[in-house]
């Protein structure tokens, strides 16, 4: 069923752009996280052209975590590991955060 659900979603991808969403059962996985102090100013020039700002937790503080998963067992795509660097943030253009 495994490779079944990867060719039905690739072609579907590739023809109409479409991400097709399947029920994806992760069965075993585990992961780290590391949440660090960062300053608020440089974390801002950093995101500047993004539409972004660092969400200011502490005067003139904000927070960086990194992320590390490993995905042991994935229906869809198989194990894998990943990496993500995430920073809270507000909206730059008004628009909702929720």
């Amino acid at each position: 069923m495994n490779s079944l659900l990867k060719v039905y979603w690739n072609l579907v991808f590739n023809l109409t752009g479409l991400d097709v969403s399947f029920d994806i059962k992760y069965n075993d996985w585990s992961f780290y996280l590391v949440e660090l102090k960062a300053d608020y100013q440089v974390v801002k020039e950093i995101l500047a052209q993004r539409l972004v700002v660092p969400k200011e937790i502490a005067p003139g503080e904000t927070r960086l975590q990194i992320v590390a998963c490993k995905m042991r067992s994935v229906q869809l795509s198989g194990p894998y590991n990943e990496v993500s660097i995430q920073v809270p943030v507000e909206s730059l253009d008004g628009s909702p955060s929720d």
